[in-house]
């Protein structure tokens, strides 16, 4: 298994490398099959027929758009009892489709075919899909209310990204959850403030999840699930490690990992599985969905080409991403360690790159992390915002608790060229020293299950927004890709590395203009020889009054143009009271008044519309 750090469903290209592709035959072993059954929609719009339209689209499908492939309730309930009157064990099912599994014989008894698993070679992997011989021909009482029945898709994974209850002392320079990642991300001002993710429901879909003495000593809430195998265990130990990164930032949410990838030694995900752990994660109503894993878009590409089901069942997969998104959640994924990922490619996602610290605290764009323009949607960039990621070769950075005698446990384990190409632990102590955007991912959920506890209503669109004006800017460095780091938005790290503190704060803290007010304005005079006038405004972050501020926070405007004032009145907390001089203007009139706060880094405003009257000036007299 090569270095981890980011889990890629079928890594078969990576950018200089030449694809070739053969499909061969191979028989299907009598072991369990899984299959998505599309439901006949009420509306009689059909999800095979717009599969294309729906994988190329530029944005997310509305809630109204998802709606039309619904099928009925009594249809659904009707279509999983003849499913498990069959024989099918239905794993997760929504209002679109079920997954369903049973062994090669059932399947071919029931659809009246010979199933045949082909593969396509490439230079870096090989691909396998499930097909039938010939047509499938569905049981009459199934055929009017299933579209069609398409078999998973078996994706080889490279996995890019561990006992003690605490990390191992190691003598080089590193980080340690969960204090390191809540410092560095300043999310210990947000716990100081009692802001910890509560209630907060955040669902990561990976390889299981083992309870490690780590997490059982610091009591955090979690769910053990899976679609797929025993999601007490995690061979892989890729989903044991990466998820104390999102503890670290959000300590008392209600964790939930989602087994759906296969167990060694050839870690495989069949695609049905991520599309049944999507539809858990929506039925449980999660909040927040992390995803440490993707394809390659030129792998992507290429499947498009060789595999129909492929087609649908991506068609599938962002369906139910949009699912969460339409009904209030927020779905983030990796950008990928130098490779172009989808889904976090998607422009609907929140795709996150990475950010190297330095020792001495320097931020700069990691060289282990992706960043590149989508070959697939125009004019979509990755990264959006920024984790925490450890440099090349393999991205050691943070120590992490995982599956003792894992993959992950086994991979970075070693004592040779220790902190570059081994961690120096055991390779069964249930401790790495990894990283990569799968950690950094998850890093971010944090930040969002935060924002979430405070306003629970936030949407994908409005997160995206806080994070992306909050986040701490980069300026030097290059990406994976080689693309600079430079002062604002830039190509390798996006808009930076997301800031917890000031992300909380920029929803927490309100600016509110007492005085002057529309329904009561205020009279400066003439336009070119204007009066003072008083201005009130009330700060607070949450309930508490903020207090100390001077003059240096505030700039006040009046139409657009900066005015002189000074704050004459602080007697009742959080409440200031300033004498402004308003600046001349063109002409008589209403004009605007904005207040200005800039408070712990962060800008906030407050405009008044046509709240102060100009009359006219000194040469209309005149005139």
């Amino acid at each position: 298994m090569s270095r981890l750090v980011y889990i890629a469903i079928s890594v078969l290209c990576l950018i200089g490398i030449v694809l070739t592709s053969t499909s061969t035959a191979i028989s299907v072993e009598n072991k369990e099959i899984y299959a998505v059954v599309i439901f006949n929609s009420s509306s009689g719009k059909s999800l095979i027929n717009d599969a294309n339209v729906i994988i190329n689209r530029t944005e997310a499908l509305s809630a109204e758009e998802i709606k039309k492939y619904f099928a009925t309730p009594e249809n659904i309930n009707i279509t999983k009892k003849i499913l498990e009157d069959l024989g099918f064990q239905v794993i997760a099912n929504d209002q679109i489709c079920a997954v369903i599994k049973g062994n090669k014989t059932l399947f071919e008894d029931v659809f009246n075919t010979t199933l045949i698993k082909k593969s396509v070679k490439t230079d870096l992997g090989e691909y396998y899909y499930i097909v039938p011989s010939k047509r499938l021909s569905l049981p009459s009482n199934l055929s009017n209310k299933a579209e069609t029945v398409i078999f998973s898709s078996l994706v080889p994974i490279e996995l890019y990204q561990l006992p003690s209850a605490d990390p191992i002392p190691l003598q080089y320079y590193h980080l340690v959850v969960p204090n390191d990642i809540s410092r560095i991300l300043e999310a210990d001002y947000p716990h100081s403030k009692g802001i910890t993710g509560e209630n907060v429901k955040v669902v990561m879909i990976d390889t299981g999840f083992y309870m490690h003495p780590y997490y059982k000593k610091r009591g955090y809430k979690i769910i053990q699930d899976a679609v797929i195998g025993d999601g007490t265990t995690d061979e892989i130990g890729h989903g044991t490690a990466i998820a104390s990164n999102v503890l670290s930032v959000a300590p008392k949410i209600e964790f939930r990992s989602i087994k759906s990838m296969q167990i060694p030694p050839l870690p495989m995900m069949e695609l049905a599985e991520v599309i049944a752990a999507f539809i858990k994660a929506n039925s449980e109503g999660a909040d927040v969905i992390t995803n440490s894993w993707g394809l390659t878009e030129e792998t992507v590409i290429l499947l498009r080409s060789v595999d129909r089901t492929f087609i649908l069942q991506e068609a599938l997969l962002r369906v139910q991403i949009d699912i969460a998104i339409a009904r209030g959640g927020v779905v983030l994924f990796a950008a990928g360690n130098g490779q172009r990922a989808w889904p976090g490619s998607m422009p609907e996602v929140i795709s996150v790159g990475g950010v190297y610290i330095d020792e001495d605290g320097s931020l700069s764009a990691s060289n282990y992390a992706s960043s590149f323009y989508s070959l697939l949607y125009p004019f979509r960039h990755v990264p959006d915002v920024c984790g925490i990621v450890g440099n090349k070769p393999h991205g050691i950075l943070i120590e992490m608790p995982t599956q003792p005698g894992s993959e992950v446990d086994v991979s970075f384990s070693g004592h040779t060229n220790i902190g570059v190409d081994t961690d120096g632990t055991e390779s069964n102590d249930g401790w790495v020293v990894a990283s990569g955007t799968s950690s950094a991912t998850p890093q971010v959920a944090g930040v969002v299950a935060l924002l979430k506890e405070v306003d629970p209503n936030l949407n994908q669109v409005q997160i995206k927004d806080i994070l992306e004006r909050t986040a701490t800017d980069v300026s030097k460095g290059s990406s994976a890709m080689g693309d600079p780091a430079e002062p604002g938005w830039d190509t390798a790290t996006g808009y930076g590395l997301v800031n917890a503190a000031k992300a909380i704060i920029i929803i927490t803290t309100t600016l509110d203009i007492h005085s002057p007010t529309q329904s009561s304005p205020a009279s400066a005079g003439a336009y070119d020889n204007p009066s003072h006038i008083q201005v009130t405004v009330e700060v607070k972050e949450g309930n508490t009054p903020i207090t100390g501020l001077t003059m240096d926070d505030f700039t006040i405007k009046i139409g657009g143009k900066e005015a002189t004032a000074s704050i004459i009145d602080t007697s009742i907390p959080g409440r200031y009271v300033f004498d402004v001089a308003p600046p001349e203007q063109e002409s008589p009139g209403k004009y605007d008044l904005e207040v200005i706060l800039k408070y712990k880094g962060i800008e906030i405003t407050d405009t008044e519309k046509d709240t102060v009257i100009y009359t006219k000036g000194k040469a209309d007299v005149m005139l």
